[in-house]
Formats: structure tokens, C-alpha cells, sequence
């Protein structure tokens, strides 16, 4: 008769066999019959820390061959700064701003494309001008996504994001899909 010490461990590895394979099961059921947790993923990428977080959970999530991942870039409209008395804008070219601004945001969707292909993942990429949060919630009501993935900091205190508002609680009232918050990673 084996041991106790000797048994505990055999039985503890076949618990754990018996999850991966449950899991495994899972998983070829789900395949069979078609059924996919989300189709249409959207991921909202600006290269900052955070939204690499949102494309890191992307790929965790692995979703199946078939979901569509789309990886969205957002630039902000440039307004022209005020000076003087009466409001007259300084000489402020939007045009120029914007071209590069979108020539930045190209290389940062690039960096996020590789990661995702480099995952496995074919992302279809879209650079977008406007305010984040309308373009955001404009691009899922057109693509019909069923799944959001954004980035979220722990950098600013609780009190500046009360003060400030929450692009994430904004979404949350204008957006019809399941929105995943994708937390930065602790910096050590």
C-alpha cells in the first residue's frame, strides 16, 4: 500500500488532470457546436501602458478563429489654442496637428498589431479623429461589437478621477455591449 504522503500527491495530480481536461472538453464542445463567447471584439489602443493591458487581455481571453478583433486608435481633434483679449487663436494649423498626430498613432497601432498577430490574432486596425469616447461608442454601434477591451490606470488617485470623471464610467452609460476594463499592471 502506498503511503499517504505518496497517495495525496497522485491524487491532487489526477484532480488537476481531471480540470485540464474538463477544460480541454469544454473547450471542443464549444467549437462543435459553434457556440462563441464573443464574435466582434474591439480593443481600444493608444500605446500608452494601459492599453497594452487592454491588448494583453485580448489575447488571454483567446478568442476563436472565427471572432473578428478589431484594434481602434483614437485621435483627439485638435482645438486651436486662445490668446489675447479677444479670443484671437494663435497661428495654429489643425491640419498639420492632426497629420502628426496620426502619423504617431500609426506606429503605436503597428506595436499593437504585431503583439496581437504575434499571439495568433488577425486584428483589423481603424484610426479614427475625434473625441475618444464618441468614436469609441460610434465604432461599436457600427461594427456591432459585442465585447470592449480599454485600459484602465491606477496612477491617478481616487480624488482625481472623482474630480476629473471616468472615461470608463462614461462608456459604461453610452455603450451597448460588454464593456472588460483591463487594469494596468502593478509597477514594482
Amino acid at each position: 500500500m502506498p503511503s499517504r504522503r505518496i497517495q495525496g500527491g497522485v491524487e491532487r495530480e489526477f484532480r488537476h488532470w481531471n480540470l485540464a481536461m474538463q477544460d480541454i472538453y469544454f473547450k471542443q464542445v464549444l467549437h462543435m457546436t459553434g457556440a462563441v463567447m464573443y464574435r466582434k471584439i474591439l480593443v481600444a489602443y493608444n500605446g500608452t501602458p494601459e492599453s497594452a493591458s487592454a491588448l494583453h487581455e485580448c489575447i488571454r481571453l483567446n478568442p476563436d478563429a472565427s471572432a473578428e478583433i478589431h484594434l481602434l486608435g483614437v485621435i483627439n481633434d485638435p482645438t486651436p489654442p486662445i490668446v489675447g483679449d479677444f479670443g484671437t487663436p494663435a497661428s495654429f494649423n489643425p491640419d498639420e496637428q492632426i497629420a502628426a498626430d496620426k502619423k504617431k498613432m500609426d506606429r503605436e497601432l503597428s506595436l499593437g498589431l504585431k503583439i496581437l498577430q504575434e499571439a495568433g490574432l488577425a486584428p483589423i486596425v481603424h484610426l479614427e479623429v475625434g473625441e475618444p469616447v464618441a468614436v469609441i461608442e460610434e465604432t461599436v454601434r457600427k461594427l456591432g461589437i459585442e465585447l470592449l477591451i480599454v485600459g484602465h490606470g491606477r496612477h491617478h488617485s481616487w480624488a482625481a478621477r472623482w474630480w476629473r470623471g471616468s472615461t470608463d464610467a462614461t462608456l459604461i452609460e453610452r455603450i451597448s455591449c460588454t464593456l472588460l476594463i483591463a487594469p494596468e499592471p502593478h509597477r514594482r
